[in-house]
């Protein structure tokens, strides 16, 4: 079975490249570009689903695939997953978060988007990524080693202002549709994972997990927000049980 892989906000193709390789999927893995990425990036289009409806695009055909997706690639997993289900058989969704729940947390949550691009647009890219490398929410659970830091400060270099500023204003959690009410709906399994310290997504997966007797949870020890950086083992095991057919518990 292939693999779709979608990275977060920052990330690339490149991202994934230690879980790919070390999982022997290498042949089957298609790692997109997400809008606004990338030194050349694609435009985002009008709004989140637009976005989302474009990926779908260009998937080409072939059987399901199992969706692997993190942070804001795990939003527009879950919207693929509700939108095009024929697409995917089964899906792991890294750091969800479904949506805003009120009106009130969707126009903070744009507030604070609209301060960030700003930011980014008038003080430039490597100065905006230094001021995002320090949110708390973003802390591993542990330091890493410097070349991985490297590694991945390069990825989130390779943008421009522009592209992320797109990315943030289409693709931002305050543009995404809220899908609570929908995971009980879908059909698709799911497996959720978020790094053990990362508390706040911890619950979020719990809560999403509660709502569909087909999801499952995993809290990943060692880990905080990106469990493909910080425990890639625990990522690839999951893909091993995922692409044959099980059930995580």
């Amino acid at each position: 079975m292939s693999f779709l892989f979608l990275h977060g906000l920052l990330g690339g193709p490149a991202s994934w490249r230690t879980v790919v390789l070390a999982a022997g999927i290498a042949d089957r893995a298609e790692c997109q570009v997400l809008p606004g990425h990338g030194p050349e990036p694609r435009p985002c289009g009008d709004s989140f689903d637009d976005a989302v409806d474009a990926i779908a695009g260009r998937l080409g055909g072939g059987p399901p695939r199992i969706l692997v997706g993190y942070s804001m690639g795990a939003r527009v997993g879950l919207r693929l997953l509700l939108r095009h289900p024929h697409r995917f058989a089964r899906a792991i969704l890294i750091g969800l978060h479904p949506g805003s729940r009120s009106d009130a947390e969707r126009e903070a949550r744009v507030v604070w988007e609209k301060r960030e691009r700003a930011f980014l647009l008038d003080e430039g890219l490597e100065t905006f990524v230094s001021r995002w490398e320090r949110l708390p929410i973003l802390r591993p659970a542990r330091p890493l080693p410097a070349p991985v830091e490297a590694r991945r400060r390069q990825v989130r270099l390779g943008h421009t202002a522009a592209g992320i500023a797109d990315a943030i204003g289409v693709l931002g959690l305050g543009s995404m549709p809220s899908s609570w009410d929908a995971i009980a709906d879908s059909t698709i399994p799911v497996h959720l994972m978020a790094g053990a310290a990362d508390e706040k997504f911890c619950a979020l997966g719990r809560e999403a997990r509660s709502r569909n007797a087909a999801w499952t949870f995993e809290a990943v020890p060692g880990a905080a927000h990106d469990v493909a950086l910080e425990a890639p083992a625990a990522l690839i095991r999951a893909l091993e049980r995922t692409s044959e057919g099980g059930r995580e518990q």
